[in-house]
């Protein structure tokens, strides 16, 4: 079994990855999920570390947490995704 193959086109990952199993792990869309999930996860250990420590930034990080969650939760509503009470039951 052959694990590398000669790249012809650039739109074919290096890797026979359809003989491995793995043809879903590299399309764009997951590649730019997996990304986000990494910044999202980075951006909320650091606030999660900043707000523990007491740091001076606590007031500007609790701000923006909240900025984030109320504009997300507005955007739901306003897409007519979720209704209000959906979204004011997750925020509690």
């Amino acid at each position: 079994m052959v694990l590398l193959r000669q790249v012809n086109s650039a739109h074919t990952a290096p890797l026979d990855v359809v003989a491995l199993g793995l043809d879903w792990l590299f399309s764009p869309a997951v590649g730019a999920v997996l990304v986000l999930l990494a910044a999202m996860s980075a951006c909320f250990f650091l606030g999660i570390l900043l707000v523990s420590a007491g740091h001076r930034w606590h007031p500007f990080v609790m701000g923006v947490a909240g900025i984030v969650v109320f504009a997300t939760a507005a955007s739901r509503v306003y897409l007519g995704v979720h209704y209000p009470s959906d979204v004011a039951a997750s925020i509690v």
